[in-house]
C-alpha cells in the first residue's frame, strides 16, 4: 500500500477518532451542567481508550507496522459498529433528539469506513 493511500486511511481513522473523543467530551459537559447527553455514552474512561487508541494508531502508522494497525483498526471498526448498531437498537430517549441520534450515526459510519477503504486499499 502506497503511502498516500496509507495516509487517506490515517486521516479517516483519525477523524472518528477525533469526532468521538468530542462528542463523549460534549456529553460529559452536558452531563455537568445536569443535561442529558447527546448520545448514550459519555465517560472518561471512553475518552481515554480512544485517546489510547489514537497514540498508538500514530506510533504504529509512523513506524510502518501493518500487523499492529490492522489490530488497532480492527478494535475501531469493532466499537464504531458497536455504536452504530446501538442507534437502532437502544431506546431513542437516551438522544435528546432524533439530529443526534443519526449524527453519532454519522460519526460511527466514518470509523467504519476507514477500514472499509484499509480493506479495498490492501486488495488492490
Amino acid at each position: 500500500m502506497s503511502g498516500n493511500k496509507a495516509n487517506l486511511v490515517f486521516r479517516i481513522q483519525s477523524l472518528y477518532l477525533f469526532l468521538s473523543i468530542l462528542w463523549n467530551i460534549i456529553g460529559l459537559w452536558q452531563i455537568s451542567l445536569g443535561k442529558q447527553p447527546i448520545g448514550p455514552t459519555a465517560s472518561f474512561a471512553v475518552i481515554a481508550l480512544l485517546i489510547g487508541i489514537a497514540v498508538l494508531l500514530t506510533i504504529f502508522h509512523c513506524k510502518r507496522c501493518p500487523r499492529l494497525y490492522i489490530t488497532l483498526s480492527i478494535i475501531i471498526v469493532i466499537l464504531a459498529t458497536s455504536a452504530a448498531i446501538g442507534t437502532f437498537t437502544k431506546p431513542p430517549s437516551l438522544w435528546p433528539s432524533e439530529l443526534f441520534r443519526y449524527l453519532g450515526l454519522v460519526i460511527n459510519f466514518v470509523g467504519i469506513s476507514g477500514v472499509v477503504t484499509l480493506t479495498n486499499l490492501r486488495a488492490t
